[in-house]
């Protein structure tokens, strides 16, 4: 188990029932930047999960992570921040499990990722689909696009314009039937 927990690329943390931490594997060593002696039994909440990126005090009460402890529920979060040693500060997604001895919460597991390069993906992503629609509707065009493997269709409003339909109206007629789109277009098309 040590090998598969050292060998993992998400930081993983075993905390006591008091939240400190008892076990964290090199991944999260290295994601939080602290040395093992700085994060072994210590409050990992006042370490690294102390305050929210606007600099507002994130209370051990609106943890998912503490709440855990309290409660046992699993939690998840993927909207909080992690703070380094060094100060700077990462987008984090994490979830928790309890361990439960004897019926009740003697600790928390939680596993950790830095989602820094998901987010900027997700925003590169949506940026270009701004683009896209600006050009498309800026050079009047219509687009009809049909995912063949999952059988959904995306029309343009310019598209549908054109066509004289409803948004509503353009899908339930061409929506997810090539044939009728087919027999929409010009044969010279």
């Amino acid at each position: 188990s040590r090998l598969v927990l050292e060998a993992a690329s998400d930081g993983i943390i075993e905390m006591d029932d008091m939240g400190r931490v008892r076990f964290a594997n090199p991944a999260a060593l290295s994601l939080l930047g602290f040395p093992p002696e700085e994060l072994l039994g210590h409050n990992l909440h006042q370490l690294t999960h102390h305050h929210h990126l606007d600099g507002t005090p994130h209370t051990p009460e609106e943890c998912p992570m503490y709440q855990t402890l309290t409660n046992g529920v699993p939690g998840f979060s993927d909207s909080e921040v992690f703070w380094r040693q060094d100060g700077t500060v990462f987008p984090v997604e994490y979830r928790t499990a309890a361990i439960v001895k004897e019926g009740r919460v003697a600790g928390v597991v939680a596993s950790f990722r830095d989602i820094s390069a998901h987010i900027e993906h997700t925003r590169q992503v949506r940026e270009s689909e701004e683009r896209l629609d600006l050009a498309v509707g800026a050079g009047r065009i219509g687009m009809w696009d049909w995912n063949i493997v999952t059988n959904t269709v995306v029309v343009s409003e310019t598209y549908v314009k054109i066509l004289g339909y409803t948004q509503e109206a353009a899908l339930d007629r061409f929506g997810s039937n090539v044939a009728l789109w087919l027999e929409s277009q010009h044969p010279d098309d």
